[in-house]
């Protein structure tokens, strides 16, 4: 892969071993803290390798009185991933900006929040595997600490052809972008290159321009897109004007 210096700032995206599973379960809770049930989904029970899973998480207030809570980001929420093959649960790292704000949310009974994580690195390697989360809420001033509560596992299944090349920060390799970008262009094209760049909010995409045979219908002989370095898909921003500027002579193994 010809990427150099820009790196995804966030938390590494590597699988690491942990020690166990750090999370209690929703009976656990102690006396005189708010009853809160955490529920995950993915959304599929299959998987390429190395294809993104997405994981939707859902907090909600099974008390009869309304707490103020830490939306489920960076800081308040894990990912343990379970194998047939080991005892041992893994940590899996989701997509985070580090420009993400700190936000409360009142959660009255019965209410529900929900957010949806990317876990590039999730689907890594063949066989079936149970998702957890465990949410920290950190219900601040009025109880100190906060009780970790883990939830009910997802299970999916991982299974070969891979789905994309993906480098130990689960960014997807260069030419994967360039493919994803060729079809999303559907026209034939005579040079093509990719960049690496972050995003306002410091996440990775790539910068994929391409000059073309012949003009489009448009009357364009070029154009650019973003694809989102993790989930493999072409951005719905397009690129602007001034980033539509092709350099000649793209890397040698620029589409390989």
């Amino acid at each position: 892969m010809n990427r150099s210096t820009p790196r995804f700032p966030a938390p590494l995206l590597g699988l690491v071993m942990l020690a166990g599973c750090t999370g209690l379960g929703q009976a656990d809770l102690e006396d005189g803290l708010p009853n809160l049930t955490v529920t995950i989904e993915v959304d599929a029970t299959e998987y390429a390798r190395n294809a993104p899973v997405v994981a939707n998480v859902s907090v909600t207030n099974a008390g009869d009185s309304s707490v103020s809570l830490v939306m489920p980001a960076r800081e308040t929420l894990e990912f343990n991933l379970f194998t047939t093959r080991s005892p041992e649960p893994l940590r899996v790292e989701f997509v985070a900006s580090p420009l993400e704000p700190i936000e409360f949310n009142v959660l009255e009974p019965g209410a529900t929040m929900s957010r949806k994580f990317v876990l590039p690195l999730a689907a890594r390697a063949e066989g079936e595997y149970r998702l957890i989360t465990v949410y920290r809420p950190e219900l601040g001033e009025e109880i100190q600490g906060s009780m970790p509560i883990a939830s009910e596992a997802a299970p999916f299944v991982v299974k070969d052809p891979p789905a994309f090349d993906r480098d130990s920060n689960g960014v997807i390799s260069e030419a994967d972008a360039i493919r994803i970008a060729k079809a999303h262009f559907a026209q034939n094209t005579k040079a093509v290159r990719a960049r690496y760049v972050l995003d306002e909010l410091k996440l990775g995409v790539w910068l994929v321009t391409a000059e073309f045979d012949r003009p489009d219908a448009a009357g364009k002989s070029q154009r650019a897109c973003y694809v989102n370095a993790y989930l493999g898909r072409v951005n719905s921003r397009p690129a602007r004007d001034d980033e539509e500027k092709f350099v000649s002579q793209p890397p040698p193994d620029a589409g390989s």
